[in-house]
C-alpha cells in the first residue's frame, strides 16, 4: 500500500513542482519508478499467495525472487523501449530507481517473512 500511496502522491505533486528546487524535481522524476518497482512484486506475490488455499499464506523467498525478477524485467524493458519511442525519454536514473525499488521490495518481503 505504501508504494501505491507514494505513486499517487508523486502523481499529484508533479502537477505542482514548478516552484520546487532541482532536488525535488529530480526526486519526482525517479520516485514513480522506485514506487512501481517496490509495489508491483509485493502486490503480485500477495495475489499469488491468496490463491493457494490450505498452504502457508506468504510465498517463499525463491518464488518471491522470481516474481520480483519478472516485474523488474518488465519495468526495465519499458524503460529501454523508450529509447526507440520519440515522445518518451530514457533515463539511467530511472533504471537505477527501478533496481533500488526491487531491492527494497525484497528487503520488505524478508522483513515480513520474519514476522
Amino acid at each position: 500500500m505504501g508504494g501505491l500511496t507514494l505513486l499517487s502522491l508523486v502523481h499529484w505533486a508533479r502537477g505542482h513542482y514548478a516552484a520546487f528546487g532541482p532536488f525535488v524535481r529530480y526526486a519526482l522524476g525517479v520516485l514513480p519508478n522506485f514506487a512501481a518497482a517496490f509495489a508491483m512484486p509485493l502486490i503480485l506475490a500477495g495475489i499469488l499467495a491468496s490463491g493457494r488455499k490450505g498452504e502457508e499464506v506468504a510465498i517463499g523467498s525463491r518464488r518471491f525472487l522470481a516474481v520480483a525478477a519478472f516485474t523488474c524485467s518488465g519495468l526495465l524493458a519499458w524503460e529501454f523501449l523508450q529509447l526507440a519511442m520519440a515522445p518518451f525519454r530514457f533515463d539511467w536514473d530511472d533504471v537505477a530507481a527501478t533496481l533500488l525499488g526491487t531491492l527494497a521490495a525484497w528487503i520488505m518481503h524478508r522483513l515480513l517473512r520474519q514476522r
